[in-house]
């Protein structure tokens, strides 16, 4: 069958960050690998909806992916693929169809793939060619004005079975980055990710053994070009030592070097475990620090306390590689001593790179319950599920207790000063300061 598969982000901001589509590229692989023919369109730099045409002629059905903060952008799209191909099935899937279903599907789509597809999505095409798509397991349809679904799919137990995405349909030289996926779930409940992680990769972490994550690295680059690795894992440090030291000499083994960077806590970091990860290429961690008040981390659920990211940073200092602090600043009720403390914390730990977001309740976790009931949610259209753009624009998703959007602004503008001035003092004004001793440390002093 043929198969149009669409990246819906047109137009977008890119706050988030630019990162290449992996989910939708791992369903169009997947499709390939069972003998079907997969158009796909990456939106992200397209100027007009009509580089859609070619691939939306003659489909047999058509598919997009997009989290809740996307979404808007997804309804326009599908506005012109029903107008281009109308009669033609649509399906959606991504977080926002897994835990906003009834939403999801009531734009227009015809069904939705909830969780985890790469099993889901085969099966799928081969039922709908003969006119039994409902019956496939994991998917979402409309029927009689209900929202019905299927018998729940099962997980893949083993990654490495997994076909590596179909990067070729990619053009990388827009990316700066190459993604890479090495585990699925993660353990902790954060009220900020849970339980949609759970519902979209289940309650159990998934790991692939270094040999696979090796074999893509270089099937990667050889697509991409030389480019840095980005680990996409919630937590790539669940991993024990011994398997970093076996990523680390399987490298080594077929001399592959890289520079990567990944995802991780505080408390899943020890100095040994670091070193074999600076020994394999890595360069960056972004650790999720979140907060430096004990009550606002209880609140995240995040069981981390603000001396395990001191020790963390501090080790990444040491090793030489770079410590990322991702920081979330407006918990429905945090205080101005809260705030104060997370700034504190900063001046301690010193990030090389950093992210300052805006508390925002996501569809399906646990701090979207809390604040519906606590009737705090301000959200205004879709894009008002992007953090990264509610810091950007000062926007407000959720009534805080204690603080005005005025207070997060000024906090936040605190910590980038803070770190831009002394990361610049690190790097560009030491020899300024031995010139000038004396006015360089009066104006550090004013800052700190």
């Amino acid at each position: 069958m043929k198969v149009a598969l669409i990246y819906p982000r047109f137009k977008t901001e890119l706050a988030g960050g630019l990162e290449e589509p992996l989910g939708i590229l791992y369903i169009a692989s997947a499709l390939r690998t069972a003998g079907h023919d997969v158009r796909f369109v990456d939106l992200t730099f397209a100027k007009s909806l009509d580089v859609l045409d070619d691939a939306l002629d003659g489909a047999d059905w058509i598919g997009m992916s997009s989290s809740s903060a996307l979404f808007g952008k997804v309804v326009e799209v599908l506005g012109y693929v029903k107008r281009f191909a109308p009669g033609t099935p649509t399906v959606i899937g991504g977080p926002h169809a897994t835990v906003a279903t009834e939403d999801a599907l009531g734009v227009g789509f015809d069904y939705a793939f909830l969780g985890e597809a790469e099993s889901a999505v085969v099966k799928f095409t081969e039922l709908l060619g003969r006119d039994r798509a409902r019956e496939c397991p994991g998917i979402a349809w409309v029927e009689d004005g209900v929202v019905r679904t299927g018998d729940r799919a099962d997980f893949i137990s083993d990654l490495d079975t997994i076909p590596f995405p179909a990067r070729d349909l990619l053009d990388y030289s827009n990316y700066p980055t190459i993604g890479i996926m090495g585990s699925r779930g993660c353990p902790f409940h954060c009220v900020y990710c849970q339980p949609t992680v759970e519902r979209l990769f289940g309650k159990l972490v998934r790991e692939r053994s270094p040999e696979s994550l090796v074999d893509e690295i270089e099937h990667a680059l050889s697509i991409a070009g030389d480019k840095d690795v980005s680990f996409k894992d919630d937590t790539l440090t669940l991993y024990s030592v011994d398997w970093f030291a076996r990523f680390r000499d399987e490298l080594l083994r077929r001399g592959v070097e890289i520079r990567w960077q990944a995802n991780s806590r505080v408390d899943t970091v020890t100095y040994d475990k670091l070193k074999m990860m600076r020994e394999s290429g890595c360069m960056q961690i972004a650790f999720g620090v979140e907060s430096g008040s004990p009550e606002v981390l209880k609140f995240y659920n995040k069981h981390t306390e603000p001396e395990q990211a001191e020790k963390a940073f501090r080790w990444c200092h040491k090793l030489g590689i770079l410590p990322h602090a991702f920081l979330m600043l407006g918990a429905p009720d945090e205080t101005l001593e809260d705030l104060q403390m997370t700034y504190d914390l900063v001046k301690r730990i010193k990030p090389r790179s950093w992210g300052v977001y805006t508390a925002t309740p996501l569809p399906g976790t646990h701090m979207y319950e809390l604040a519906e009931e606590r009737g705090l949610l301000c959200i205004e259209g879709y894009d008002a599920f992007d953090n990264a753009e509610n810091s950007l624009k000062g926007r407000a998703p959720m009534k805080l207790s204690h603080l005005t959007q005025a207070d997060i602004s000024r906090y936040k503008n605190k910590i980038n000063h803070y770190l831009l001035f002394v990361n610049a003092f690190n790097f560009r004004v030491m020899r300024k300061i031995v010139r000038r001793p004396g006015a360089a440390i009066r104006k550090l002093r004013r800052i700190i």
